[in-house]
């Protein structure tokens, strides 16, 4: 169940995790790490303009990343700086 305002309320803590992944990562940031920042940002009118609140599938794609990079760093890999933010 999702409140009717979490579109934007709740992204807080979502802002401040991508501010702490990037601070790990030397502040080398990518296209993807922008798009996540600034989504609440256009949360608002994309959610006007297409009747759809995109925000649940935003947040998971960003916990799916966050997840990913960790297990790639417990793994040992090393991860490339890319313009993409892949």
């Amino acid at each position: 169940m999702a409140t009717p305002y979490g579109d934007t309320y709740d992204m807080v803590a979502g802002s401040a995790m991508l501010a702490l992944l990037a601070e790990r990562r030397g502040w080398r940031i990518g296209l993807i790490d922008v798009a996540f920042w600034l989504w609440p940002v256009f949360c608002p009118t994309v959610s006007l303009l297409t009747g759809v609140l995109f925000t649940p599938l935003v947040v998971a794609l960003a916990a799916w990343r966050v997840w990913r990079e960790a297990a790639l760093r417990q793994a040992g890999a090393v991860l490339p700086a890319t313009a993409t933010g892949a």
